[in-house]
């Protein structure tokens, strides 16, 4: 497809520029709404605790000393202390190097001048992700050269689940999607223009995007794949450019690089998870889920009804329907990669492709032959839901044209958009109402439990934790404040370490609960403290082994 072809999808119908703003400003307002309603994981709980110069250890040692606690004593690690400085910051990020730090410096910033709650945190990431519905507009225009195109994508990016789930979320990945989107239309804009000060704006978006997240380093090396092969191999201006801006960005990370390299611990033992061996099957089926969730999201999605402590799944990724409902989408993502590579030069086609396809195989690669779940999380594939919203905006622009023959056709992709739209708005409208999501790690059962601990009397919880998962990704810290962060403050929470047992049940609380008993403390309650422990359902796929239980003399 040559420039003159492209002009002609150079503006979008005047009837659809109403509908583009109402979704643009809908778009908006998911984005704002209810920021402090979901349940603030252990990600999150990381975040703050990092942010604030405080350490695993330091909590362990505090909260776990045999005493009662409430949830203010917990929150003291999520918050500011005149105690904790700069330095204490720094030296904490630096101990932690599965994410690079421009983040969480940031924030600290922001929590300084905003407060330090469950909304002004989040905000902090929703105004950054308002930055990327500009941001895939100017990437459109240097892409496809045309309004029509950016003006569909801007719309898809606003209206997205999965954009909106982690416009929310008090991790990096918004500021990830920012600087993946700038960085690649400030790449196509130094290529066009072929002046210093273009590839100088191209360096400083690469320093941007690795000091936000190691996962920037694979989208630097598709650009890299793009502007060697579009050059043909041959060391031109370009290339030499190119490799000067890339050089810079390098230079400026190393003091990171080196940081990792020798900073205790090794990533491994922060990331272990991911290298958990899943059957292809699941591997397959989580890559039409992430997928289709940039587009559709119910999966896993809410309890019902809501605020029961009663929570069942209305779609769950255990049934086949789930399936037969993105099949559509997957089939649309396909054929917009397959439209976009028949109808525009390689220049935009290849582009398409490395951004999905290098991040896609760093991922995929390594699950299929030593075996992990690099690629079943949805955020960690950022760069090719990018990519595929691309193509898509593309494809639905080209349809939707005036300038495309067939009316009947011509109707029928403006209904597809429709619908696309209409699909993102009826996730968003429930996602708004929920207090879990699949983005937050499974967490559904914290808010009924929190609810019923909260409406006893007098309440103690007795919250069992093993002692092999004290600290690190998933450990003490972001296993025990998710959940009791939600305890009024006259709950005592008293926290037993396996295979531990309390010298005594403190007798001035009259409803006992007991969070995830092990086997010694079932024991010790029993037969040495003549209790009987009932379960408390709050997860009915949970029944054989639920997560509450309440003391009975």
């Amino acid at each position: 497809m040559n420039r003159e072809k492209q002009q002609k999808l150079a503006s979008p119908p005047e009837r659809w520029k109403l509908l583009l703003i109402a979704v643009l400003v809908l778009g908006l307002f998911f984005r704002f709404v209810h920021l402090d309603q979901k349940v603030y994981w252990l990600d999150e709980t990381h975040s703050s605790l990092r942010i604030f110069g405080y350490t695993e250890p330091e909590f362990i040692q505090d909260i776990f000393s045999g005493d009662v606690v409430n949830s203010d004593d917990l929150l003291k690690y999520q918050r500011p202390s005149p105690t904790k400085n700069w330095g204490d910051t720094i030296r904490v990020l630096a101990g932690n190097t599965e994410h690079s730090p421009l983040y969480y410096l940031a924030l600290r910033v922001w929590a300084i001048g905003f407060g330090s709650s469950v909304a002004a945190l989040r905000s902090f990431s929703v105004l950054i992700s308002v930055f990327a519905l500009p941001g895939i507009y100017w990437l459109c225009r240097e892409l496809f050269e045309s309004p029509f195109v950016a003006w569909v994508a801007v719309a898809l990016m606003a209206i997205s689940p999965f954009h909106i789930l982690y416009a929310q979320e008090v991790r990096p990945y918004s500021l990830l999607t920012v600087a993946i989107l700038l960085s690649s239309a400030a790449l196509l804009r130094a290529i066009r223009l072929t002046k210093k000060i273009s590839w100088g704006i191209y360096a400083v978006t690469l320093i941007l995007g690795f000091y936000t997240h190691w996962f920037f380093t694979v989208v630097a090396a598709s650009h890299g794949l793009y502007v060697v092969v579009t050059q043909k191999f041959r060391l031109n201006k370009t290339v030499i450019a190119y490799s000067l801006a890339s050089l810079a960005g390098i230079i400026a990370f190393s003091p990171w690089i080196i940081n990792t390299i020798t900073a205790p611990p090794p990533l491994e033992e922060q990331m272990g998870w991911v290298f958990q061996k899943l059957p292809l099957l699941t591997l397959v089926k989580s890559w039409g889920l992430s997928v289709s969730r940039v587009f559709f999201d119910l999966d896993r999605g809410w309890c019902l009804p809501l605020n029961s402590p009663d929570c069942s799944y209305l779609l769950s990724d255990d049934e086949s329907l789930i399936y037969w409902l993105i099949l559509p989408l997957i089939v649309l993502g396909g054929y917009s990669i397959y439209f976009i590579c028949q109808k525009t030069p390689a220049r935009v086609w290849f582009f398409i492709l490395s951004l999905i396809g290098v991040m896609a195989a760093a991922l995929i690669i390594p699950d299929l032959i030593k075996g992990g779940q690099r690629s079943t999380v949805t955020r960690y594939v950022i760069p090719c839901l990018l990519g595929f919203q691309l193509a898509v905006a593309y494809l639905l622009a080209s349809k939707m044209s005036t300038n495309f023959r067939s009316v009947r056709q011509q109707k029928i992709w403006q209904a597809i958009f429709v619908i696309l739209i209409s699909l993102g708005i009826l996730s968003n409208l429930i996602i708004t109402q929920a207090h879990g999501w699949w983005s937050k790690g499974g967490n559904y059962h914290v808010h009924p439990i929190a609810t019923i601990v909260n409406q006893a009397e007098q309440p103690l919880v007795l919250y069992s934790v093993p002692s092999n998962v004290l600290w690190g990704k998933g450990g003490a810290v972001g296993r025990v404040v998710p959940l009791t962060r939600q305890f009024e403050p006259d709950v005592g929470i008293l926290f037993v370490v396996q295979p531990t047992v309390p010298s005594k049940i403190p007798a001035q609380f009259q409803d006992v609960f007991v969070y995830r008993p092990h086997d010694e403390l079932k024991s010790w309650l029993e037969q040495n403290q003549n209790y009987t422990l009932e379960p408390v359902v709050v997860d009915p796929r949970r029944r054989e082994n639920p997560r509450l239980w309440k003391l009975v003399k």
